[in-house]
């Protein structure tokens, strides 16, 4: 009798490390679809932009959640200056958007350069799907 309860409970306790097994490359595999950038890079209204004026561009994006992004940008030529953290928000769906959020530091030198954005999404506790897209580059001017 003791033999038999030590055979079944080795048996669930196999099945059941094997269910958590799979369960976690489930949670670290699994191709989720968050998110599709559907015009890289972003087309600028102006691409002639001086130090303070905003940096406006077209989206278009399709989103199929509606987790939270973490949105990283950081504005690029000689070098590399980074903005502030955005959280968004926004509802399943597909949307065509002016972005017009960010204005061209004054510490920027003149030429050209382009804003680099990156979308991350924390789809599950192991997990965070990340997404990379750029604008066209402009030319910062005196």
């Amino acid at each position: 009798m003791k033999d038999k309860i030590l055979y079944w409970l080795a048996i669930g306790t196999i099945l059941l490390t094997m269910g958590t097994i799979f369960y976690v490359f489930y949670l670290l595999f699994y191709p989720f679809k968050t998110f599709e950038v559907l015009n890289s890079p972003f087309p600028l209204v102006k691409k002639e932009l001086k130090r303070g004026e905003a940096i406006l561009y077209r989206t278009s994006f399709c989103r199929y959640t509606d987790i939270s992004a973490t949105i990283i940008q950081q504005i690029i030529n000689e070098t590399i200056i980074s903005l502030p953290i955005i959280q968004a928000e926004s509802p399943k769906g597909c949307f065509e958007k002016i972005i017009s959020n960010i204005k061209v530091p004054s510490e920027i030198s003149s030429g050209k350069a382009y804003l680099n954005i990156t979308f991350v999404f924390k789809v599950n506790p192991l997990r965070d799907i990340i997404y990379t897209a750029r604008t066209e580059e402009f030319t910062v001017i005196d």
